[in-house]
C-alpha cells in the first residue's frame, strides 16, 4: 500500500479497513500492514498533540517514524465500526532497562508497540517500563 500513489493509497487503504470488520484477527492484521510501512527517523512530535496529522493527512503525506506507524495503526482501527466505539491511548513510555522511548497503542486488553511483531496484554508489560505520558484520542466516528 505504502509505495502507491496517494489516491491509490486511499483506495487500498478503505479496502483494508473494510476487511478489518470480519478479520480474524485485525489487531493482528494492522500490526502487520504497517510493519510494511518504510520508516523514516523523526517524522511527528509525539509530544506535541496538536502537530499530529488526521488520518487523511497521515496517508496524504506517507511518511513514518515509529509514532507514525502508532498513529496510523491507531486511526485504521479506529475508523473501522467494529472498534469505533473503542477507546483508544497513546502512551509515552520510558524502557529503564534499555534507556529507550517507545510508544504504544492501547485498546482493551491489547498493547500494540511494545512488541513489534504483536499485541500483548497491558498486564505483561514489565514494570521498568515507565509511563512518561498518556493522550486519549478522540472518536473518529
Amino acid at each position: 500500500m505504502f509505495d502507491l500513489k496517494y489516491e491509490d493509497r486511499l483506495r487500498a487503504w478503505k479496502l483494508f479497513r473494510e476487511g478489518l470488520e470480519t478479520a480474524k484477527d485485525p489487531i493482528q492484521d494492522v500490526i502487520n500492514l504497517y510493519n510494511t510501512a518504510p520508516l523514516v527517523s523523526i517524522h511527528i512530535d509525539p509530544y506535541d498533540e496538536q502537530t499530529w496529522p488526521d488520518p487523511w493527512t497521515l496517508i496524504y503525506e506517507n511518511s513514518y517514524c515509529e509514532f507514525a506507524t502508532i498513529l496510523g495503526k491507531a486511526y485504521t482501527l479506529q475508523l473501522t465500526e467494529r472498534f469505533s466505539q473503542k477507546q483508544f491511548e497513546i502512551h509515552t513510555c520510558i524502557d529503564r532497562e534499555k534507556s529507550e522511548l517507545m510508544h504504544l497503542l492501547c485498546v482493551d486488553n491489547a498493547v500494540i508497540g511494545f512488541d513489534r511483531s504483536k499485541a500483548v496484554k497491558a498486564s505483561s508489560l514489565p514494570d521498568h517500563l515507565v509511563v512518561d505520558n498518556k493522550y486519549q484520542l478522540l472518536k473518529l466516528r
